[in-house]
C-alpha cells in the first residue's frame, strides 16, 4: 500500500501539467558592506568588492500543486564564486506566489541547500570565520555547508503563454546579495488562477 502512495506521489510531481524548467544566468553579487578579502576578487567592479561578476548558472524544475499559488521545485547552480573558483548549489524549495496577476508575478520561496565551493584557504589573506566546513574531494580542497533554510525571491513577466521572463534575488550569507536573471519554459498552464476560482465559487 505504502508503496503505491509513494509511486502516486512520484509520478503526479513528475507530470508535465502545471510544471516548467527555469534557466538563469548568474552574473553580480552584491556585498553591502564591502568584503575583507576584496583582493583576491578578480572580477570586483571596485576596490571594496561592494559589487563583483559572476559567470554561471541554476536549471530548476518546477511543479504546482495548488492552483497557481504553491510549487514545489527543484534547482541545481555551477557558477564561478568571488574568487572566480568552482562554486555549486544544490536546492529543494517551497514556492509560494505572494502577488500578481497572469501577466507580473512575485514569488518567494525557501527550503534547504547544500553550497559547497574550492576551498578559500588557498589565499593567505582568508579567514574562516567557523561559516564553512573544509573537505576534501578527489584530492581538491573545497569547502561545504548545508544551510536549512535559504530563501528567495523571484519576480515573472509573462511573455506569451509558453514563456517567462525571470528576474532572482538572493539574501546570501553572511553579508551578501546574489543577482540572477533567466527565463522561464511552461509545459501547460493548465492551472486555475486562485482569483478565478473564487470568483467561480
Amino acid at each position: 500500500m505504502r508503496s503505491w502512495l509513494f509511486y502516486i506521489c512520484f509520478s503526479s510531481f513528475l507530470t508535465l501539467g502545471q510544471s516548467n524548467v527555469s534557466l538563469q544566468y548568474f552574473g553580480l553579487t552584491i556585498h553591502p558592506f564591502g568584503d575583507y578579502s576584496a583582493e583576491v576578487q578578480p572580477y570586483r567592479l571596485d576596490d571594496n568588492a561592494n559589487f563583483v561578476l559572476n559567470f554561471g548558472g541554476y536549471l530548476s524544475y518546477e511543479k504546482y500543486v495548488w492552483h497557481d499559488i504553491l510549487s514545489i521545485r527543484v534547482k541545481q547552480g555551477a557558477f564561478t564564486d568571488c574568487s572566480a573558483g568552482k562554486m555549486g548549489v544544490s536546492h529543494i524549495g517551497v514556492n509560494f506566489r505572494l502577488i500578481g496577476n497572469e501577466k507580473h508575478r512575485l514569488h518567494f520561496s525557501f527550503g534547504p541547500a547544500f553550497i559547497y565551493r574550492e576551498s578559500w584557504n588557498r589565499f593567505e589573506v582568508y579567514k574562516n570565520k567557523g561559516f564553512w566546513n573544509d573537505g576534501e574531494f578527489r584530492g581538491d580542497e573545497w569547502q561545504y555547508k548545508m544551510v536549512p533554510f535559504s530563501c528567495e525571491f523571484e519576480y515573472n513577466y509573462t511573455i506569451n503563454e509558453k514563456w517567462d521572463a525571470t528576474f532572482f534575488l538572493t539574501p546570501g550569507f553572511p553579508n551578501a546579495l546574489f543577482f540572477s536573471i533567466g527565463t522561464k519554459y511552461w509545459f501547460n498552464k493548465d492551472y486555475e488562477p486562485r482569483e478565478k476560482l473564487m470568483i467561480r465559487e
